[in-house]
């Protein structure tokens, strides 16, 4: 599934986790997550990018709930 990824930023560096909200006209977005978000990328969820998450786990949770956060297995950087 093709999602896109939202990312918080603090002095710079990455917070410890990633916005994905599937690429629909009304993607929800739960309360918590409706600030100090930014667009980091729209990929597909098998990417590299989730490499320790399996991409199915990542569809389910979508379907369930509309999102889904994940934590980067990168180390955090600048």
């Amino acid at each position: 599934m093709n999602v896109n990824v939202f990312v918080m930023r603090v002095d710079g560096a990455l917070q410890a986790e990633m916005l994905l909200l599937p690429i629909v006209p009304r993607a929800p977005i739960p309360d918590k997550y409706r600030v100090d978000w930014e667009y980091f990328a729209t990929v597909d969820t098998g990417d590299g990018m989730f490499v320790d998450i399996d991409a199915l786990a990542i569809d389910i949770e979508i379907a369930a709930s509309g999102f889904a956060v994940v934590i980067p297995t990168l180390p955090n950087r600048p």
